[in-house]
């Protein structure tokens, strides 16, 4: 734990970096998504580091998930929402690279 924040402070990496580098992430999956219409939320002020679709029940969520999974996209999902997490381990070509499977896959 102790390594992480002295290379983030070598790199001068902080908290508001973070965030917005997400936050930048996230703003790219929404503009770039298809389907806006089953976004809960689109206000990336307004919670955490992830999306969350909202389907038509559960079963669409989790064939959705699994197709998804299949594919080495990573998403969660409870009930008829499936949610997709943003981290610092991901970087834009990886959304260039996932949005269309992503779209096509809804």
């Amino acid at each position: 734990f102790n390594s992480v924040w002295d290379l983030f402070n070598e790199k001068k990496i902080d908290i508001h970096g973070i965030d917005q580098y997400i936050k930048s992430l996230m703003s790219y999956f929404i503009d770039h998504f298809d389907h806006k219409q089953l976004l809960m939320n689109k206000d990336l002020q307004s919670y955490g580091h992830f999306l969350t679709l909202e389907l038509k029940n559960a079963q669409a969520a989790k064939d959705l998930h699994q197709k998804l999974e299949a594919n080495n996209i990573h998403t969660d999902f409870r009930e008829n929402r499936l949610r997709f997490g943003f981290g610092m381990y991901l970087d834009q070509e990886d959304l260039v690279k996932a949005m269309p499977l992503i779209n096509q896959s809804i």
